[in-house]
């Protein structure tokens, strides 16, 4: 989910210091901290641990509902 207001350092490559933007991981929500990309790959980190995801997951915006 996102607030109002996303903030970062942006930077070739990478995106830190993130505020704003969290994930939903089995009942916690955790704030993403970082996101560096790796050629094809996306590393989204919280922290202490990190996901990657394939650059092309997010080629489209996903349609937006209430449900989200």
């Amino acid at each position: 989910k996102y607030k109002s207001t996303i903030e970062g350092v942006i930077a070739e490559d990478k995106l830190s210091k993130l505020s704003g933007i969290q994930v939903k991981e089995l009942i916690l929500w955790l704030s993403i901290a970082e996101v560096i990309r790796d050629v094809d790959e996306l590393e989204f980190s919280v922290g202490i641990a990190s996901a990657d995801f394939p650059v092309r997951n997010f080629d489209e915006c996903p349609a937006c509902g209430l449900w989200l």
